[in-house]
């Protein structure tokens, strides 16, 4: 099945088959047929190579924010063509067909393209920008070690989600942290990556239960998260010796 169409000099004629693909025939002694050729008679269809433009329509957000879950674009064509995607700032995100997945905030840039088909050429590729910005800080308060009498070590990890952090270490002996509390600031963070941040304790109480907590602050938020614990270990006993022979009996 195909349509036919006869130009207006009336001795070329082309066809279009479902399959896309033009074909023409006829007189043709200056190229008309429209394959390049100088024959006189083209009397056998002439597969004609695109000469169409196609146009690409996309999908694709304009903002995302750093930590969202991966997500889907798409694309179509005016020629019907699968629209491919490839990214162009891989350090910033990357895609996988049509699977977008972003690896840090900035700008990601998404290339689209389609290839010739039928009577059309190859699209002119399309750049499509998303913004990814940053979010509060995601904080994790980790385990005590090196607990003594007086002191110990506590850790935990900061992901500054791409905006500049400032971790804090609030400790004291109120479970809730609501009253009587020390708050320490820590090494800011930056990046996307989590990192870990530690303080080390001094001057405590012996056998007394410390609890403690991180916290994190940029411009996006502040994030804390749950509560831990540790107990100092007590005093060692004082011991006294009596020298027996000290002791003096009176007589009465």
């Amino acid at each position: 099945r195909h349509t036919r169409f006869r130009n207006v000099t009336g001795v070329q004629t082309c066809a279009l088959p479902i399959s896309g693909r033009v074909y023409c025939w006829g007189f043709g002694s200056q190229g008309q047929v429209g394959n390049d050729a100088t024959n006189a008679t083209n009397t056998q269809p002439v597969a004609i190579e695109g000469a169409v433009s196609q146009s690409l329509s996309l999908t694709v957000p304009a903002t995302k924010k750093f930590g969202d879950a991966p997500f889907d674009v798409s694309g179509t064509s005016t020629s019907g063509a699968a629209v491919t995607f490839v990214s162009v700032t891989e350090s910033v995100c990357t895609i996988s067909g049509v699977t977008v997945s972003l690896v840090n905030v900035g700008t990601c840039t998404l290339r689209a393209s389609a290839g010739a088909t039928g009577i059309y050429i190859a699209a002119i590729d399309t750049d499509s920008s998303i913004t990814v910005s940053g979010t509060a800080p995601v904080v994790a308060t980790g385990a005590s070690s090196d607990v003594t009498t007086t002191g110990a070590k506590v850790v935990g990890t900061v992901n500054a989600m791409g905006i500049a952090a400032e971790p804090q270490l609030v400790y004291g002996t109120s479970s809730t942290l609501s009253s009587g509390t020390t708050t320490v600031t820590l090494t800011a963070v930056s990046g996307v990556l989590s990192t870990a941040v530690e303080k080390t304790l001094s001057a405590l109480s012996p056998g007394a239960t410390y609890y403690y907590r991180i916290s994190a602050t940029n411009t996006a938020g502040s994030t804390h998260r749950e509560i831990k614990s540790f107990t100092t270990r007590g005093a060692a006993p004082t011991v006294s010796v009596v020298d027996p022979t000290s002791t003096s009996t009176s007589a009465r």
